[in-house]
């Protein structure tokens, strides 16, 4: 049996949408994806792409809202992050984000007994406190795949305030020993 995973990242809205490629997933293969942070690429003023990690401010693991599909023909597994408005943080960087799902919201989610308007109300913008920092441009490489590419979590502060005007140099990933060009 060969299997392959195959990731989209549709914003609520599509999975939202009667007639939508995820309304039977939505009905009753919702999944949580964990995950510790996420990236994300800000536009800059020269046209190039900055790639900023995004996690929560207390670093803790989170889960992503997701969906998962399976087919036979051809033997296809597949799994999809909802994505949805981001929160202040990341709306510096870009115009979505992933939903993260408050650890209180598990439960709905993953029950197929939660009627569909009740799950889509929890497809929103995370409302906890966030940090984003600039990461080296190698994070867009898939097979880049090193602990170092995020850089050194005790470095990061919330830069919230910094992403307009740039990164504070406590928070610049080209400041960090580990970082590359």
């Amino acid at each position: 049996m060969r299997e392959r995973l195959a990731l989209l990242k549709p914003r609520e809205v599509a999975v939202r949408h009667r007639g939508g490629a995820f309304r039977s997933a939505f009905k009753s293969r919702r999944c949580l994806d964990p995950a510790d942070g996420f990236y994300e690429w800000k536009k800059l003023d020269d046209g190039s792409k900055q790639p900023y990690c995004i996690c929560l401010a207390d670093r803790s693991p989170f889960a992503f809202a997701g969906l998962w599909e399976s087919s036979k023909d051809p033997d296809v597994t597949s799994c999809t992050i909802v994505s949805t408005e981001p929160s202040e943080v990341a709306g510096e960087i870009h115009n979505r984000m992933p939903v993260i799902l408050p650890p209180e919201d598990h439960e709905a989610w993953l029950s197929s007994e939660t009627a569909p308007a009740n799950a889509q109300a929890l497809l929103r913008p995370y409302e906890g406190a966030m940090n984003a920092y600039p990461v080296s441009k190698d994070v867009g490489t898939p097979k880049n795949d090193r602990p170092d590419l995020i850089g050194d979590f005790t470095s990061v502060a919330d830069v919230s305030a910094d992403l307009g005007g740039g990164a504070s140099p406590r928070n610049n990933a080209s400041d960090r020993p580990d970082s590359k060009p």
